[in-house]
């Protein structure tokens, strides 16, 4: 796969392929907005949530913001190394090698998911220091 760059367009050429990809300012919108929206949404339903939540109780507005920040650092360990496999499978399928793709794909998946069980376990074990005078 060979690069040539133009003004408007990132020429590839790719087994004797010739694809061009746009790369204006309204295809890059048009591939973020939906992500936009989504963390949007996501932004509206904990302004609601904290509402609600302050419109109750202080202490409970106070622990669904400490519980947020918790949540969000939990929930960039598992998107980190969903974004970096991504890649690595995104890598190995440009590259054709499809067995490469299945291996990266199934490591990806295994590693995960043996982190979510570890996950679980530690928090799980773990909840009894936090919540013990509640």
């Amino acid at each position: 796969m060979l690069p040539i760059r133009s003004d408007k367009f990132l020429i590839l050429w790719f087994d004797g392929e010739l694809m061009q990809l746009k790369t204006s300012y309204s295809q890059i919108f048009a591939i973020s907005m939906p992500i936009m929206l989504g963390s949007a949404a996501q932004n509206l339903i904990v302004l609601s949530d904290s509402i609600f939540l302050f419109r109750y109780s202080s202490l409970d507005f106070e622990a669904s913001g400490l519980v947020g920040v918790f949540y969000l650092m939990i929930a960039s360990i598992g998107y980190g190394f969903s974004r970096g496999g991504q890649i690595l499978i995104a890598r190995r399928n440009g590259e054709r090698n499809y067995e490469g793709t299945g291996a990266a794909f199934q490591a990806l998946f295994f590693f995960e998911a043996i982190l979510s069980v570890l996950l679980f376990i530690v928090l799980f074990g773990i909840q009894n220091r936090f919540f013990h005078g509640l």
